[in-house]
């Protein structure tokens, strides 16, 4: 009795369904899954649409305003700044920002209630060649915001007038006085005192 049941249960049209229904089970999982995974690297655009593209590189001549990718297709693929929002290329987050009246996409080296970014342009001479890299050098910045606030740029070797600017941006941090006369920001010294000051403003919301 218990084997003629057993030859019903086993017949070749439900194991059929049985197999059909496994096949749909992962498949959807497998959907799931990757609805809930974001890609690897991908772009946010200024509509808030999360596209993935596999960022080849992000440059111009004024500053970082261009970036360039493949899509899924292998298709090149060239977004302006004021296009997006976001990006990570699977290494770093950019966002883009407004910098000295252009959109730029700046690279996010801490994120906190102070962000660091960095931002590259280069200095053109005109009538030499724009590819001699001596004649026409690449001149990095190290940007601040905290919160919403207005965005301070700190160029180059961040001498004595920019120690002045970073210690009135960030008053509103007790270290920074003394940090100040101590040293001078290189940029090292800047991701130290950014870092710090997020650490300050977590424990003061403790």
């Amino acid at each position: 009795m218990h084997f003629r049941n057993l030859k019903k249960l086993f017949t070749f049209e439900n194991m059929k369904n049985f197999f059909v229904t496994i096949a749909f089970l992962i498949f959807f999982h497998a959907l799931f899954a990757q609805s809930e995974n974001p890609p690897s690297t991908y772009v946010v655009t200024s509509k808030g649409d999360t596209i993935p593209l596999k960022i080849k590189r992000i440059t111009g001549s004024t500053g970082e305003t261009r970036l360039v990718g493949l899509d899924n297709n292998n298709n090149k693929i060239t977004y302006h700044a004021r296009e997006l929002k976001s990006c990570y290329d699977g290494k770093y987050y950019y966002d883009t920002k407004v910098l000295d009246n252009q959109y730029k996409i700046l690279k996010k080296l801490i994120d906190g209630p102070a962000k660091l970014y960095t931002n590259k342009y280069t200095i053109i001479h005109h009538g030499g060649n724009p590819n001699d890299a001596a004649l026409n050098p690449t001149v990095k910045q190290a940007i601040v915001q905290k919160g919403d606030d207005r965005l301070i740029i700190v160029e180059g070797l961040f001498g004595t007038k920019d120690k002045q600017t970073i210690i009135n941006y960030f008053s509103d941090f007790p270290e920074v006085n003394e940090e100040a006369s101590k040293r001078g920001y290189p940029l090292s010294n800047l991701e130290e005192l950014v870092r710090r000051y997020n650490l300050y403003k977590a424990s003061a919301r403790k």
